[in-house]
């Protein structure tokens, strides 16, 4: 069996598509910078911790731990708290280039597979305006959130970006 490590409701979407049959069992992670880890090295590294904590309870199955941060200016962004502070970071990207970098680990019993992919991402130089989202799951769950969208470019495609109050930014 596969475990995803996470409760992203992209990632739930993304493992859809690469198998039918999985389980999803969270990690409970402190998600802090580690002192010794290089900054741009801390989302494999989180990932890491990610699936390492969950395989101890599914030790006979494949572990897939994830973990994805945005970083502009020599810092890694946090997700937002609410959605002053979500505005705030889209305010800092907008007209700037910023990565995306998202680090993956698979663990099958003593065998580590560990990952990244790094995006640089040009956000536009606009104003931000806040939209209700569409009634969903997810509104369900948090009925304060809101969601802004923008156009941006990276080295591979245009790519349309959504931000909740309570998810981080993901292009």
């Amino acid at each position: 069996m596969i475990v995803l490590a996470s409760n992203s409701p992209r990632r739930k979407q993304l493992m859809r598509l690469i198998s039918p049959s999985f389980i999803i069992d969270p990690a409970d992670i402190e998600e802090s910078h580690a002192e010794n880890i290089p900054l741009d090295r801390m989302p494999e590294f989180l990932a890491l911790q990610k699936a390492q904590q969950v395989q101890k309870k599914h030790p006979d199955d494949i572990v897939i731990g994830c973990d994805t941060g945005v970083f502009i200016n020599n810092m890694m962004i946090g997700k937002p708290s609410s959605d002053k502070t979500a505005f705030e970071i889209l305010k800092m990207l907008s007209g700037k280039t910023h990565r995306v970098i998202t680090g993956c680990a698979i663990i099958k019993g003593d065998i580590t597979l560990r990952f990244s992919q790094t995006t640089e991402v040009l956000s536009p130089k606009k104003k931000w305006k806040p939209t209700l989202p569409p009634v969903s799951r997810a509104t369900r769950q948090a009925p304060t959130a809101f969601r802004a969208r923008a156009r941006c470019w990276s080295r591979r495609s245009a790519a349309t970006i959504t931000m909740w109050s309570d998810c981080p930014l993901h292009c």
